[in-house]
């Protein structure tokens, strides 16, 4: 057996008898012929980069119309031309052609041909090849099919083929077992860690079909955040074999039937969960330890046996044992596990497999959240390195509010959360700023209303809308962006339409928005509460609801109008380069409304053909614009376009039919803003003043603009 020296180690740990009878230099293997086992076909023996000699046994079979890593090491080859010659292969690299054996949907002959070209990978150690390998391994596995030119194990599923021919090549010789790690494993001592067989070990049955099919079943229907680990669990559930779940050192808890042996960490405290629901009996000492028997536990957690009976044997009393059974049953099932994307091939997955195995269906987890692992600026934390942040540090530079939502705000679902000390002295300052607004709010005169609070109470609205979907949907980073910054700019927005001027309604948007804080920013927020007069706490407030009475597209849509039209003045400024006298806006008139109907139907009953039903209507609608048709139907189209997904026909509508009137309203908030006067005419006014035909190219939503 030819293996790399790393693996001849491994396999002294593994195989008994197993020896080094000599070591060799490989290079001199290097364009040699080899027949490989089961079909007698010869290939050469080939260098590659990305074969790693300390994973298995150093040596790679090359399949490069099926591996991206042997594809895109056969491109590496190719280009190495001094490489070649020095080790005389040039002709046999030249001729080698990928070979199809695996008929896959939604891919080619040689997926992986068509993958590495498709992210235009141009060697083998570009790192988006784990992607790519990833990607084709698991359609292949989960979807393939080997096509005829794989003799005796022609047809088969790729997911039935790979243990058949694992067998064959066992049964006739060719082959045997090897265990390796899915990665690298380093102790904390330093020492890379490495698999043992030992004698007499204890294992877990993870191969059993049956309990995979349930175990599968229920990943099926459960809740998983976020959903594309949902296949990451099913995949690891299909490789997962025969576990050794005992060693004979370190801390642990004693196999309950050998004591010689300890149950290891991944595979012992999978159902700890339920320990919680009972454990403050204990904590109470209303249980001793010794009293917590199997047949106790049998009936606390699986409802076996006659409590009356269970109690007078364990010498516990009947009705403390009916409330513990009781309590189980109030807080199972667990609702939602949130770990570390590492635990996902083994503990999280065996939390699964254990649920499945001991409880009643009605008992199993309902749903799993996934988490990334934090890095700092950019790097993996390491002791070693120095690249480590210790909690206390944070929490005595930033606070605790902050090092929080500096690490919510950096990522979610399986992303890895970058710690950066710039975003952190951001949020540092975001916070401040919000107990600033705070604080001046709780010391503000409020008026009754503004002109503006009906668009701050729906605004509001969504933002309740928005945020609590998030958190239902562990969409963490988007929940708290929208809580923190999301609420700042409406409430800057607002400040800026109403002139600092305050009132009730704006009073109860701020005391909201400390409630949609809260989970964020706990400790901020409870000063913030009390800064506001508040007795209690708000972290047992009740989470906001949504008032649907207070949701107001019109309003919304009116202050989109406004904020389009300030920007569209202040780009005409900055070309102009001069500061303007005066800016006048011309409205369209109402018989373009008709046209904005027109556009609305059309969108919704036309899709690709919108633009030529739309010209013809326009045409008809403004003879003397015949030539400037198909831009009028362009502006028209594209303004709708951006305003149906946010709201109804019926909205635009109304909102058309007072544009007039939404600006006339803010036109003293404008001339503020751009710092000269205002004018607003209708399109064909008697007393329009127009020196340049603007008017004539007014449209609904786009109105004219005059600077002087």
């Amino acid at each position: 057996l030819l293996v790399s020296t790393k693996a001849a180690d491994k396999l002294s740990q593994q195989k008994k008898n197993s020896r080094i009878l000599s070591e060799v230099d490989p290079t001199k293997f290097i364009g040699k012929m080899v027949e490989t086992p089961l079909t007698g076909v010869l290939v050469p023996i080939l260098p590659a980069d990305f074969v790693d000699p300390n994973f298995g046994t150093g040596v790679v079979y090359s399949v490069p119309g099926h591996a991206p890593y042997d594809y895109a090491g056969l491109i590496a080859l190719k280009k190495r031309l001094r490489e070649r010659d020095e080790y005389g292969i040039r002709e046999i690299v030249e001729e080698i052609k990928p070979i199809s054996i695996i008929h896959v949907t939604d891919y080619g002959d040689y997926p992986a041909v068509e993958i590495v070209g498709k992210m235009k990978i141009i060697d083998d150690t570009d790192p988006r090849l784990e992607e790519a390998t990833r990607e084709i391994y698991s359609k292949e596995f989960h979807n393939g099919v080997l096509k005829n030119n794989c003799g005796e194990f022609s047809n088969q599923k790729v997911s039935e083929a790979r243990e058949n021919v694992r067998k064959a090549l066992i049964s006739k010789g060719l082959g045997d077992v090897m265990w390796e790690l899915p990665e690298r494993v380093v102790c904390r001592c330093g020492t890379e860690c490495l698999v043992k067989i030992v004698e007499d070990q204890w294992f877990l049955k993870y191969s059993d079909v049956e309990w995979k099919n349930k175990v599968k079943n229920h990943i099926a229907t459960m809740k998983i955040h976020p959903e594309e680990a949902r296949q990451w669990f099913l995949n690891v559930v299909d490789w997962l074999k025969d576990w050794a779940c005992t060693r004979k050192t370190g801390l642990g808890t004693k196999l309950p039937w050998n004591s010689e042996w300890i149950v290891e960490t991944l595979s012992d405290s999978t159902i700890y969960p339920a320990l919680y629901t009972i454990s403050k009996y204990l904590n109470r000492e209303d249980v001793k330890p010794d009293h917590l028997t199997p047949e106790v536990l049998d009936y606390i957690y699986l409802g076996i046996g006659d409590p009356v009976k269970i109690s007078s044997k364990n010498k516990i009393d009947a009705k403390l044992l009916k409330m513990m059974r009781e309590e189980f049953l109030y807080w199972y099932p667990v609702d939602m596990r949130i770990s570390a994307k590492e635990l996902v091939p083994n503990h999280l997955t065996f939390y699964i497999f254990h649920h499945v195995a001991i409880f009643d269906e009605k008992l199993w987890p309902r749903g799993i959240s996934v988490n990334g692992l934090i890095t700092i600026e950019g790097e993996k934390m390491s002791k070693s390195k120095g690249k480590f942040i210790p909690l206390k540090t944070s929490i005595s530079k930033y606070g605790a509010d902050t090092t929080r939502c500096t690490l919510l705000l950096a990522a979610e679902d399986m992303d890895d959360p970058d710690w950066r000390e710039k975003n952190a002295q951001e949020v540092k300052l975001m916070i401040e700023q919000f107990l600033k607004i705070v604080k001046e709010v709780s010391e503000a005169s409020l008026v009754e209303e503004t002109s503006v609070d009906k668009w701050l109470m729906s605004r509001l609205q969504r933002k309740i809308k928005n945020i609590t979907a998030y958190m239902e949907s562990l969409k963490t980073r988007k929940a708290c962006h929208e809580a923190l910054y999301g609420m700042y700019s409406d409430w800057r927005w607002y400040l800026r339409r109403t002139n600092n001027v305050i009132s009730r309604n704006a009073r109860i948007f701020i005391e909201n928005w400390v409630k949609l804080l809260a989970p964020f920013i706990p400790f901020t927020c409870e000063e913030a509460w009390r800064i506001l007069g508040k007795d209690s706490f708000v972290s047992i407030e009740s989470w906001p609801v949504v008032l649907g009475e207070l949701i107001n597209p019109e309003a919304e849509l009116s202050e989109e109008l406004i904020t389009k039209l300030m920007d569209d003045i202040r780009s005409i400024i900055e070309v102009l380069e001069k500061k303007p006298t005066k800016v006048f806006i011309y409205v369209a008139s109402q018989d373009k409304l008709e046209l904005l109907e027109e556009t609305l139907n059309i969108i919704r009953e036309g899709g690709q053909k919108s633009m030529g039903m739309l010209i013809p209507k326009i045409i008809k609608k403004l003879p003397a614009k015949e030539k400037q048709a198909p831009t009028i139907a362009r502006v028209l189209l594209d303004t709708i376009s951006s305003l149906i997904s946010n709201y109804k026909h019926r909205t635009i509508m109304n909102v058309a039919k007072m544009e007039e009137e939404v600006y006339r309203d803010a036109a003293t908030f404008l001339s503020r803003e751009l710092s000269t006067n205002i004018t607003i005419y209708r399109e064909g006014s008697i007393e329009i003043y127009d020196p340049l035909k603007k008017a004539d190219m007014a449209l609904p939503f786009r109105p004219g603009i005059y600077v002087e």
